[in-house]
């Protein structure tokens, strides 16, 4: 019996130095029928030349004159993607040889849309690994996605008919995964594997204030952009303002106002409370506590 196509997208820029490592992972996969789209976001470094060494006719290489973005190439890529199911894969990550077979597999067996599955995220100069994500479950609801960052765009599989509907969106500088997990989860079933299937390198040394800039910016364009789906996604605006909040805190900007709502909103009228954890809860303590203490004299160090 002849396995459904598989096509794996994977956009590069400039990453000469893991992008073999990257196709090789997929070339060895025990799952065979599959096509590699390799989409070149107008990178000036040696990419080209190492694709074209790599003499396998399941490659496919699309050189894009200008550079536009991660999200355009994997638009791209998935628009002139010709296989039943399409994969995600970012250049310098690594996908474990069953990857594919153990995805298409959990896809069939949960009648599901979408497969993720657990990954071992390396980065900041080899000082930090993790597996993400940390629990295990085989079927992910709509809440949970919405409520906390449980996607890692570079192990998603998932049917062709999922991304001809939900694209991923170009505006975004960041955490483009969550937002396609978000429109995604509204009408689609995803499902887990719930063993290791990919090493994700993350890029950086350290998270800097230009990136927490970055950070607040995604936050406050997401906020905007579903705000007027808040009545039915609650958990969404709880998790986006502290986001906001957070950000805001450790960049030493104002966000009084802010943190009022999010106490606001995350407990109901009955007094019990919906999104009011982790972060959350801790942020609201800290900055009610901070502005009564400054209002008497008092003031904490700035994080």
């Amino acid at each position: 019996m002849i396995k459904d196509m598989v096509s794996v997208v994977v956009p590069t820029y400039n990453r000469a130095g893991t992008i073999a490592r990257a196709i090789k992972g997929i070339l060895e996969q025990t799952y065979e029928n599959i096509e590699l789209l390799i989409v070149d976001d107008g990178s000036t470094d040696k990419t080209e030349e190492i694709v074209n060494g790599f003499k396998d006719k399941r490659i496919r290489y699309i050189k894009l004159e200008k550079n536009g973005g991660a999200c355009a190439a994997r638009n791209i890529g998935i628009s002139k993607a010709q296989g039943q199911y399409i994969m995600l894969q970012d250049s310098d990550d690594l996908s474990y040889k069953d990857r594919i077979e153990k995805q298409v597999n959990s896809i069939i067996e949960n009648a599901s849309d979408v497969c993720i599955g657990k990954c071992r995220r390396i980065g900041y100069g080899k000082r930090y690994e993790a597996i993400f994500p940390s629990f295990e479950k085989t079927i992910l609801e709509a809440e949970m996605i919405r409520r906390r960052t449980v996607i890692s765009g570079g192990t998603v599989l998932a049917y062709k008919y999922v991304f001809d509907e939900c694209l991923f969106d170009e505006s975004l500088e960041m955490w483009q995964d969550y937002d396609w997990a978000i429109r995604t989860s509204e009408k689609f079933k995803f499902c887990m594997v719930n063993d290791l299937i990919a090493d994700v390198f993350m890029q950086g040394d350290s998270i800097t204030s230009k990136s927490r800039e970055t950070m607040l910016r995604t936050n406050e364009y997401l906020y905007k952009k579903y705000e007027n789906r808040f009545c039915d996604f609650p958990e969404l605006e709880v998790s986006l303002l502290n986001n906001i909040i957070m950000n805001k805190v450790i960049l030493g900007k104002e966000c009084k106002e802010d943190s009022k709502l999010l106490i606001k909103k995350a407990t109901d009228t009955k007094g019990r409370i919906k999104g009011l954890m982790g972060l959350s809860g801790l942020l609201g303590i800290y900055i009610s506590a901070r502005d009564f203490l400054g209002r008497h004299g008092f003031y904490f160090n700035k994080l």
